[in-house]
């Protein structure tokens, strides 16, 4: 027994998911948000924070909001700032457009899978 509960595997689900939440919040910056989408996308760190609108960094931009956001807890003005000194109002519309564009798009929600899995194993 529990907490005077039986175990079962929900209460067992709810745990570790509270455990690793936790490590991941905790071990999780930034700059290893940054790190892995530069890596995936190859792209350089420096363009990725600039202030170019390239069309080949706006994708990969915003998917650093969005993780930002979902996986820190990272408030929009703080996005902004670590992404070149930019708009909290551009943070929200990312963080959102990638919320929408994930239910529709397998490849996106592979990709972001993907960089997922680069930012917590190398930590």
């Amino acid at each position: 027994e529990f907490n005077n509960t039986q175990p079962s595997i929900e209460s067992a689900k709810n745990v570790l998911a509270g455990i690793i939440s936790g490590f991941q919040t905790k071990s999780t910056t930034p700059k290893t948000i940054i790190e892995a989408v530069a890596k995936f996308f190859d792209i350089n760190i420096k363009d990725l924070t600039g202030v170019s609108r390239k069309k080949e960094l706006v994708v990969p931009r915003q998917i650093v909001m969005y993780l930002m956001r979902k996986e820190i807890n990272s408030s929009y003005p703080a996005i902004g700032q670590e992404l070149g000194g930019r708009d909290h109002t551009t943070a929200m519309h990312a963080f959102n457009k990638i919320c929408k564009e994930i239910e529709e798009d397998e490849r996106l929600k592979q990709n972001i899978n993907s960089v997922k899995q680069l930012i917590y194993n190398n930590c």
